[in-house]
């Protein structure tokens, strides 16, 4: 019974992430779209329509595949294609990005980015999701589940910290531009709060 509200509520989970993300998608695409004059009549066959056609298409595919982990026998595979879609999508938001427009080293900033928000989507997600079951399982299942993930969130901190620091050496430039520019006060105060989530 325990392990049954477990699911409901990692179901109801995605589909309010995904309904988050969708939003998103259309929120973005909606402020680029006033941002550049493009009409809406005309935005399908604009380069703002194909950002939003990039992110948007692995988006439908993940409902696909919420709605199959609900109703059809194949959890793991259907959950595996939720984790794998969600991916696409955040492979067509770098594809819009400045590391997508960077002449040099471009598909390891690109692949750098990925991983980045691969990570902490995983850490904080899988984080959200830990809290949402913990008190409707037994309290072996939750010591197990709890273990489980801390091992999964050390890995995934390790990731945020190594692509966060490739990031900001190509944003910032310099030690100095980490403490005189905008973006870098930006990483000092992220490091901070990584600093702190780990301790």
């Amino acid at each position: 019974m325990a392990g049954g509200l477990a699911v409901r509520r990692v179901r109801v989970l995605l589909a309010g992430a995904w309904v988050a993300t969708a939003a998103g998608i259309v929120t973005l695409g909606e402020q680029q779209r006033r941002g550049a004059g493009v009409a809406l009549g005309d935005l399908l066959g604009s380069s703002i329509g194909h950002e939003v056609r990039d992110r948007a298409l692995p988006a439908i595919g993940a409902l696909v595949a919420i709605v199959a982990l609900c109703l059809l026998p194949w959890k793991r595979i259907a959950l595996a294609a939720v984790g794998l879609l969600a991916v696409g999508v955040m492979v067509g938001d770098v594809l819009a990005s400045h590391s997508a427009a960077s002449k040099h080293l471009r598909d390891w900033r690109m692949a750098d980015q990925v991983g980045h928000i691969a990570a902490v989507s995983v850490w904080l997600g899988g984080l959200v999701a830990l809290l949402v079951v913990l008190g409707v399982v037994d309290r072996e299942l939750a010591s197990r589940t709890a273990s489980r993930f801390s091992n999964v969130a050390l890995v995934m901190v390790a990731l945020v910290a190594a692509t966060g620091t490739q990031r900001a050496l190509d944003e910032v430039g310099s030690w100095r531009g980490l403490f005189h520019t905008g973006f870098g006060r930006w990483v000092v105060l992220k490091i901070a709060g990584l600093v702190l989530l780990i301790g």
